[in-house]
């Protein structure tokens, strides 16, 4: 039933992970997950902060995960602590994100099309000779 849930989001603010706002954050009972990194980064450490909040909305389940293959998802650290919290790690292949990418194909890909086609529609109505200039409002 819950197979396709949607969690509140995991933040990665720029700051420093034993910093005074990591501190401030880590009693906050928000919805979301709060984490700082100094290059505003999913890193390897990020990723098993992720998984252990991940693990944390579905206590006791077995929790699969599709990420890209970005190579702090699938590092020896990150793929040991999957299996130490129950994790499954799938990936979506290089160059077929936009493909099979969930937020692609359900947030994105509206948004994109309604954009192009009045984009579209705003050019032709402009509608210059060669080498006139586009006014953008």
């Amino acid at each position: 039933m819950f197979q396709s849930q949607i969690i509140a989001p995991m933040i990665i603010m720029t700051g420093q992970p034993d910093g005074t706002l990591s501190r401030r954050f880590s009693s906050w009972d928000g919805p979301s997950k709060v984490t700082f990194h100094p290059k505003h980064w999913m890193d390897k450490d990020g990723c098993c902060t992720y998984l252990e909040y991940l693990a944390s909305c579905y206590p006791s389940e077995k929790v699969g995960l599709i990420w890209d293959v970005a190579s702090s998802h699938f590092s020896d650290q990150v793929k040991e602590k999957a299996a130490d919290l129950n994790i499954i790690l799938g990936d979506i292949p290089p160059g077929c994100t936009s493909l099979i990418q969930v937020c692609d194909l359900i947030a994105n890909k509206p948004i994109k099309h309604a954009f192009k086609t009045h984009y579209v529609s705003w050019k032709i109505a402009s509608d210059l000779d060669p080498g006139g200039k586009y006014k953008v409002n």
